[in-house]
C-alpha cells in the first residue's frame, strides 16, 4: 500500500512546488548519509534552498500565524523543511510572545539532531531571551534539569554568538551541570561554547579549563579558542 501523501497548506503549497522543481535526487542520498540517514532530503543545497525561500517570501509574505506554519513544516519529512522553518521563525520575531519557548521546545524535542538544534539555539533561543529576559531563568532551569540531551545542549551553546553579552554565570552553570556527561554532543557543546567565549575572554576560559575536570573532547575544543587568541 502506498503511503498517504502529507497535505500541504495553501500558504506553503507554492513553496512545496518550487522546492520540488529544484530537488536533485543525486544530492539527496549523500545529504542524508551526512546526517547518518536520520532524515530524508529533497537534495537541495543551502544556497538554492535559501534563494527559493527568499523568492517565496517575496511573493507570499510572512505567515500571519507563524506558529502553525512552523509546526506544519516541522512535521514534513524532508530535512529542508525544518531548515526553512527555522528561517521563517527567525523572521517572525515581531509575532513572538513570551510563551513561544514552548514551540521552540517542541522543535528541539522532535526530529532532533545537531544541525537543527544549533540553529534553533542561536537563531531562536538567544534572540527570545533578549526579548523576554524574565523567562530565561525558568526555561533554562527546566531544560538543564531535563534528561533530554538536546535541551541541555541548547542551554550550553545558545550563547555562542553573544560575545561580551554572554551570561557567564549561566554558561558556567550549564557546563558544570553536564561535566559528567559521556555524550559526545554534550562534550562537544561544552568545548564549542568555551571556544566561542574565549574570543572575548581567553584568560577566563584558560582558567576555567585548568580548574575543572573537563572531558578530553571538551578541553581540546575549548583550548582551540584560547590558542587562537595567542596567534
Amino acid at each position: 500500500m502506498e503511503p498517504c501523501p502529507i497535505s500541504i497548506s495553501t500558504y506553503l503549497s507554492p513553496l512545496s512546488v518550487a522546492m520540488k522543481k529544484i530537488a536533485f535526487s543525486e544530492n539527496a542520498e549523500p545529504m542524508s548519509r551526512y546526517m547518518q540517514h536520520k532524515f530524508p532530503f529533497l537534495g537541495i543545497k543551502s544556497p538554492e534552498r535559501k534563494e527559493v525561500l527568499r523568492q517565496f517570501l517575496k511573493d507570499a509574505g510572512l505567515p500571519i500565524d507563524y506558529r502553525t506554519v512552523v509546526r506544519e513544516m516541522w512535521d514534513l519529512p524532508e530535512r529542508e523543511w525544518q531548515y526553512n522553518a527555522i528561517a521563517i521563525g527567525a523572521m517572525c520575531k515581531k509575532q513572538w510572545h513570551e510563551n513561544d519557548w514552548e514551540l521552540f521546545e517542541y522543535c528541539i524535542l522532535n526530529k532532533s539532531w545537531w544541525d537543527t538544534i544549533d540553529a534553533i539555539s542561536t537563531e531562536w533561543v538567544a534572540a527570545f531571551f533578549d526579548l523576554y529576559p524574565h523567562q530565561k531563568q525558568v526555561v533554562m532551569e527546566r531544560w538543564l534539569a531535563s534528561e533530554n540531551l538536546w535541551l541541555r545542549r541548547t542551554v550550553i551553546v545558545f550563547q555562542r554568538k553573544k560575545k561580551e553579552k554572554t551570561d557567564v554565570e549561566l554558561l558556567i552553570r550549564s557546563i558544570v551541570t553536564n561535566l559528567d556527561s559521556k555524550d559526545f554532543f554534550i562534550q562537544k557543546g561544552i568545548g564549542w561554547a568555551l571556544r566561542s567565549y574565549a574570543a572575548v575572554n581567553p584568560a577566563f576560559v584558560a582558567d576555567f579549563v585548568a580548574s575543572n575536570p573537563l572531558k578530553p573532547l571538551s578541553k581540546r575544543e575549548a583550548l582551540k579558542g584560547v590558542n587562537r587568541t595567542k596567534k
